[in-house]
């Protein structure tokens, strides 16, 4: 294959050919600013961003990829610009660069392998740091100095009139095509074509005021999207590990009710957004988190959080307030946040607090940015009836993969259960624990008998409080039965028995149910209501 006339096609080419290397030079620059982000951060803070695998996530192979490709480019046009004894400085200066710059990506790759078994101290953590800074420099120049190129700038060095000779361009190419689109259309068109002349004389006569406001404008503009896309209005979503200060935080899950755990509204016309985050701290230092910390956007307002609500909520999780996270350590905590019954919404914005406003000279945001889409607690889902004996699969509720099994039941203002006790490890006795109401006025209640055996999930904070079957029905069960025609609803009072807790649950309730034509156990978790029948006469 014969190519002919090389820097013909080279200036018929010239923008496209340099658009091509500005693009590579712009994807080059930016993983090098990633780079020097890491360590600058690392430097200042002394923590840097987890990630299975830090070498890959910062130097990846498309990096060397595009360095080698903008390397032959630049060799390329070097060679066919020496062709025609042309200026060509600029890109055997492009070609030597990025011959280091590609050492430099294989010794940062090395250094991110071995970061995290070797650590680096924090002299060695400032000179990579530097180095990328040095590094980065030349890059933006020449990425400014390619973008003028491929825009047509600087262009005068070249005999174009005898380039456009050796083309053997026809003087054909340079003819006029009239269209008539409708009367005196040509005026417009000669207007236009009058403007576009003049506009092009006046760029060339002042070619250098022009180039440097146009580098200007495409400066300013770039720095503004970075900024605005990479700094200022970035927004991270629900599940997504983010770092503000120095702190790492995911939010985990987000709800929205008005009802505490027994399902009672808490206050009339008012809802309550909760967050549930974990904070792990992966610095060397204690971290104090303050109300401060988070803000809720909610009609422009942003509002701080409740730490009052430990026991209204305390099946979604721990309340957040005021705590310090010591280094190495994960918290788990839920923050609540109180709004009108009209600002209700499908999504909010979560501010977490970045650094201080004190610090001066950060272009990094105040606050990082999460959308939170809370799930709606107060809808109703009912599963329907069950008849014993019953499994109840917790699955679609805040209690996870738990599960409760119920079995027969009996009622009796007494039991007395076979007990055996131990007085030490090798004596122990046949006894009988007697099982009574616990109430002042016995006389009034009765004592339902429950076979229960229940799994909980150890994986949800929750978990520390259910230690029993009788648990779930204590924070969730109620007691609804039919007696001389009327239907009640009671709230059993549990009795605390250290006879075969796994197995057995006592709840205290009205007399009256002895007589009861029908009862059943409702079990409600955050909306999901579970119907047990335990006696139905017919």
């Amino acid at each position: 294959m014969i190519v002919k006339k090389p820097y013909a096609f080279l200036i018929k080419n010239f923008r496209i050919i340099h658009a091509l290397l500005f693009v590579m030079l712009v994807y080059l620059g930016i993983k090098s600013l990633d780079i020097y982000t890491f360590f600058n951060m690392y430097a200042t803070k002394f923590v840097y961003t987890y990630a299975a695998d830090l070498a890959v996530k910062y130097v990846n192979y498309y990096m060397f990829i595009v360095d080698i490709l903008a390397i032959l480019v630049s060799l390329l046009i070097y060679y066919i610009m020496s062709l025609k004894n042309k200026e060509r400085k600029l890109y055997i200066f492009t070609c030597l660069y990025y011959i280091l710059l590609f050492i430099y990506f294989i010794f940062i790759y090395n250094t991110l392998s071995n970061i995290q078994i070797n650590s680096l101290n924090i002299e060695q953590v400032r000179t990579i740091r530097d180095i990328s800074l040095i590094v980065l420099i030349p890059q933006v120049i020449m990425t400014f100095i390619h973008l003028g190129r491929a825009c047509g700038f600087n262009l005068k060095q070249f005999d174009f009139k005898k380039d456009l000779e050796e083309l053997q361009i026809d003087t054909s190419d340079y003819e006029e095509v009239e269209l008539t689109l409708g009367k005196n259309n040509y005026k417009i068109a000669r207007f236009f074509r009058k403007a576009l002349r003049l506009a092009k004389y006046y760029i060339l006569e002042h070619k250098f005021v022009v180039t440097v406001c146009t580098s200007v404008v495409v400066l300013i503009t770039t720095l503004v999207i970075f900024l605005n896309m990479r700094v200022y209005q970035e927004r991270y979503r629900e599940n997504q590990e983010i770092l503000a200060s120095t702190l790492w935080y995911t939010a985990q899950e987000a709800y929205i009710t008005d009802s505490d755990i027994s399902g009672n509204k808490i206050q009339k016309d008012k809802y309550y957004v909760l967050i549930r985050t974990k904070i792990d701290n992966k610095s060397a230092n204690t971290y104090k988190l303050t109300r401060e910390t988070f803000r809720l956007v909610v009609n422009g307002e942003m509002l701080i959080p409740k730490f009052s609500y430990k026991n209204e909520f305390l099946d979604i999780g721990e309340v957040f307030a005021p705590m310090d996270v010591p280094a190495g350590e994960t918290k788990d905590v839920v923050i609540v946040y109180e709004i009108d019954k009209d600002d209700v919404r499908k999504e909010y914005i979560l501010k977490i607090k970045n650094y201080d406003n004190l610090v001066i000279g950060n272009i990094a945001s105040p606050y990082k940015e999460i959308i939170i889409k809370p799930y709606d607690l107060n809808s109703k889902n009912d599963t329907g009836t069950y008849s014993l004996p019953a499994e109840l699969d917790f699955n679609n509720t805040v209690l996870g993969k738990s599960s409760l099994i119920l079995g027969e039941n009996s009622i009796s203002s007494t039991f007395k259960e076979n007990y055996k006790y131990c007085s030490d490890e090798t004596t122990c006795y046949e006894g009988t624990y007697i099982v009574r109401p616990e109430s002042t006025g016995r006389g009034s209640v009765t004592v339902l008998k429950l076979k229960t055996t229940a799994y909980i999930d150890n994986s949800i904070s929750f978990s520390k409080y259910l230690n029993y079957p009788r648990d779930i029905i204590k924070y969730y069960g109620k007691i609804r039965y039919k007696a001389n025609g009327i239907i009640k609803t009671t709230v059993p009072e549990i009795i605390n028995t250290k006879y075969q807790k796994d197995t057995y649950t006592y709840l205290e309730v009205p007399k009256e149910i002895e007589l009861a034509e029908k009862i059943e156990l409702i079990i409600t978790i955050r909306g999901i209501k579970y119907t047990i029948v335990l006696k139905w006469c017919i």
